[in-house]
């Protein structure tokens, strides 16, 4: 049997009813995770890294498998008003089979700034998410943090042996997806209209969840074109921009993105605080615990794609079209 094959077996399990319980909640799973190697995850909170060369502190949440060594190393990046706390799910999930998950806190964009000015977030949060150097602290964030991971290896001794500096993949939501582009190589114009970019080499996959589109925080149609490593992006018909920008807005990048390796997930009735962990009351929690499900197991089966050097040949698409095609509530696109 080929490994493609083997892929698609397992996205196909959905198909033959495969459900999970998260909390209270039934949920149906693109994938059957007994497929997938399991493992105990653990996580190191309240851990701070401070940047010497910044004299910036970040404080980190990492989860990490237990039983297993020499794991892809996957960075999370936080939407405006998030912080080391969140995407939880995410981090004990992949954690779970066998990446490392580092979170980090983006200070100045993080949830403390917000409670500072009662009656004012909104505006705050635009502020936050239209700041030039907000852009550069957080993609400076992810980079710094990949400068030491053998630092890191060393201070945390459950870490050691655990990290392959070669395997790294990146993720974020809304604005952690910005920060993402940025890693990628994604051109963004400057105010004074100077070009920026902030391409990570080191980094092999990307995975953008809610991202920007073109006219804000400085993307034109042109911003994507150089990206040429694997990205997926996911976000769905109900999720709108800050200032009230359609969802197909969120869909210009991989619109105008460089073809090879890109795929783009739309999930029906996925607003954009059904990705996050909604603390207002805003999404049906049902509803949330259902995309939460789909997100694990679309980035999951994105990650051993490209991050797991066994199977770097699958394909994808060949993966997800059947599980799509079957209960229709997932849409797959690939160039």
């Amino acid at each position: 049997m080929a490994i493609s094959d083997r892929i698609r077996q397992r996205l196909l399990a959905r198909r033959q009813g495969v459900q999970g319980v998260q909390g209270n909640t039934v949920v149906h799973r693109l994938i059957d995770v007994q497929a997938f190697s399991q493992y105990s995850p653990e996580v190191i909170e309240a851990l701070t890294f401070v940047d010497d060369q910044r004299h910036r502190d970040i404080p980190l949440n990492i989860y990490y498998p237990r039983e297993k060594n020499k794991c892809p190393i996957l960075f999370f990046s936080h939407g405006a008003g998030g912080s080391r706390l969140s995407y939880d799910y995410l981090g004990r999930y992949w954690a779970s089979h066998g990446y490392v998950a580092i979170h980090p806190t983006h200070i100045g964009s993080d949830a403390s700034l917000l409670g500072k000015q009662r009656g004012l977030g909104f505006q705050i949060l635009k502020d936050i998410v239209d700041d030039p150097q907000q852009w550069q602290d957080r993609v400076q964030d992810i980079s710094a943090l990949i400068d030491c991971l053998s630092l890191l290896e060393q201070k945390v001794p459950v870490l050691a042996g655990k990290l392959d500096s070669s395997s790294i993949g990146v993720a974020g939501h809304s604005f952690g997806a910005h920060t993402v582009m940025l890693l990628a190589g994604a051109n963004l114009r400057l105010p004074n209209g100077a070009i920026l970019n902030l391409k990570d080499e080191r980094i092999s996959a990307f995975l953008a969840i809610s991202p920007q589109g073109t006219g804000r925080q400085g993307f034109d149609r042109h911003s994507w074109e150089m990206i040429t490593r694997p990205m997926m992006l996911i976000t769905g018909p109900e999720d709108r921009g800050l200032m009230g920008e359609t969802a197909q807005w969120r869909q210009q990048p991989f619109d105008y993105m460089a073809p090879g390796d890109k795929c783009q997930v739309l999930i029906q009735r996925a607003s954009h605080f059904a990705f996050a962990e909604d603390q207002l009351g805003l999404v049906n929690r049902d509803r949330q615990s259902q995309v939460h499900s789909y997100v694990q197991d679309l980035s999951l089966a994105f990650w051993h794609t490209y991050l797991q050097s066994s199977q770097s040949t699958l394909k994808l698409l060949d993966s997800l079209k059947l599980p799509a095609d079957n209960r229709g509530e997932i849409t797959v696109l690939q160039k």
